[in-house]
């Protein structure tokens, strides 16, 4: 995924940044402030990061190092570090690289949302968190669960949902055979985090699933090199809705995903999905957003696609509940003057919305500063 690629992405972003273009992300009231927005307090992150290694030492650092620094940031938003888990193909400890069946065993647990959390596998059972109602909690608390994908994947012939690949799933002469036994469906993800297994139970209210789709090189069915594999089509990757049909329930869910496209995935470009979502989540989000001090799931859905390639980034959310991740940990100041400038630079019709509310936010500036609008 590439960053601020020409000259209208830029302006797109470079507008919203000075605009503070409110991008739609719900609010609510929790018990304390009357502007306090809500922030699941069990919360969860497990991160999949299936590609393979680099071939370089120094790009592996790259990749590295750009996840080291999300992890700390998942840190800095609030989530505890033992609720933080990745899997990662180039973990020294088998149990921690996502392979199919660690995959499998991370999304049944998810399931069991009332039950105890299994993916620490070191720990006896007397150990082990449950998902919800710790100590301090009443149980009917919010819980939030974060899933962050990198995998190689292809298109679902069948129309179904896409598949992708394990770090132990074979890349070359992938036939149909192979993806069923071998590789997994997004759907799965999306089901582990939407659906529980005892439909009794209240799904995890907040959910949030990123995807970072890698382009195979050389995946092919039935053995025939001149058959690629179809590359997924983001038109296709839309959030499943939670809604149960009880108009009561959409107000409790919120589910959020971005599906983003690296480039073919030999060009090692897997440390910016990790920095993306690092700024967004550390403020940027917010900056380019309504700049309120806290980063809300819209926002950063937003900040993402602002930040890939043109087509490139597919965002969706459903359900009604509010979903702030955590609050801003960066400030901007806007001179007014440039709120002046997009009003007099975006002058066609279509740019009317833009300009009244540059004009509007330069009228806001200069009077709290005490100075002439004109």
């Amino acid at each position: 995924m590439k960053r601020w690629i020409g000259k209208s992405a830029a302006l797109s972003a470079f507008v919203a940044l000075a605009l503070g273009t409110n991008l739609g992300a719900a609010r609510a009231v929790e018990g304390g402030g009357e502007n306090e927005p809500i922030v699941a307090t069990n919360r969860w992150v497990v991160v999949f990061d299936a590609s393979r290694p680099a071939e370089s030492v120094e790009a592996q650092a790259r990749i590295d190092a750009a996840r080291e620094k999300f992890r700390a940031d998942l840190e800095a938003s609030g989530i505890l570090p033992d609720r933080i888990f990745f899997f990662t193909s180039t973990a020294e400890d088998e149990s921690r690289r996502p392979t199919r069946e660690a995959i499998l065993s991370a999304l049944e647990t998810l399931r069991d949302v009332d039950g105890v959390c299994e993916l620490y596998p070191e720990r006896p059972d007397e150990d082990k968190p449950f998902w919800r109602g710790d100590e301090n909690d009443d149980g009917n608390a919010p819980c939030e669960a974060q899933i962050y994908l990198t995998a190689p994947a292809v298109a679902a012939n069948d129309g179904g949902s896409d598949w992708f690949a394990p770090c132990d799933a074979p890349l070359e002469n992938v036939d149909e055979t192979v993806l069923a036994e071998r590789w997994l469906r997004v759907a799965e993800i999306e089901d582990a985090l939407t659906r529980p297994e005892d439909e009794r139970k209240t799904p995890i209210q907040r959910t949030f699933l990123a995807i970072n789709f890698l382009t195979l090189k050389a995946a092919t069915r039935d053995g025939a090199s001149d058959n690629p594999a179809s590359e997924v089509d983001l038109e296709r990757s839309v959030a499943r809705n939670v809604d149960d049909g009880n108009a009561e329930s959409t107000e409790r869910y919120r589910h959020a995903r971005a599906s983003t496209k690296n480039e073919r995935w030999d060009a090692r470009t897997v440390d910016s999905f990790y920095s993306t979502m690092s700024e967004g989540m550390s403020g940027c989000a917010d900056l380019t957003g309504d700049r309120n001090g806290w980063v809300e799931v819209g926002e950063l859905l937003e900040y993402v696609r602002a930040n890939g390639r043109e087509g490139e980034v597919a965002i969706a959310l459903n359900g009604n509940a509010v979903y702030t991740l955590c609050p801003s940990r960066r400030e901007s100041s806007v001179p007014a003057e440039l709120y002046r400038k997009i009003e007099q630079t975006f002058t066609r019709p279509e740019y009317k919305k833009l300009r009244d509310s540059a004009k509007t936010r330069y009228t806001q500036m200069k009077t709290k500063n005490g100075g002439a609008t004109r």
